[in-house]
């Protein structure tokens, strides 16, 4: 996949024990510790805060744009903006696989 893509939306884990949902990879539900756990559809969400990184490690953009979006089921994550120009209030999609630094893949947000 490339950067100019069209944004797919990027998948949660939700536990099939207590229903807890989150966006990353993880073993185990964090609340009851099942390891019984199904994929389900993560779709849009809000972006509720912004911000710039200008000083970053070696291999991460600079400046790197960063937001946490609020999704309807519960999930908050924070990601790398795919835009500068996404503020506070816009729709926004987890997607896609990008470079996020030299090495390393994963989503980023986008405009929904």
């Amino acid at each position: 996949m490339t950067d100019d893509e069209p944004a797919v939306s990027a998948a949660a884990t939700a536990c099939e024990e207590c229903g807890e949902t989150w966006a990353y990879d993880r073993a185990r539900c964090r609340v009851c510790g099942s390891e019984s756990v199904r994929e389900v559809a993560l779709g849009p969400g809000e972006l509720v805060a912004t911000t710039v990184s200008r000083v970053t490690p070696p291999g991460v953009r600079e400046p790197n744009p960063l937001g946490v979006a609020r999704f309807a089921n519960g999930v908050q994550v924070t990601a790398q903006l795919a835009d500068e120009d996404l503020t506070v209030g816009d729709r926004v999609l987890l997607a896609g696989d990008y470079e996020l630094r030299d090495g390393t893949r994963g989503p980023r947000l986008e405009s929904r």
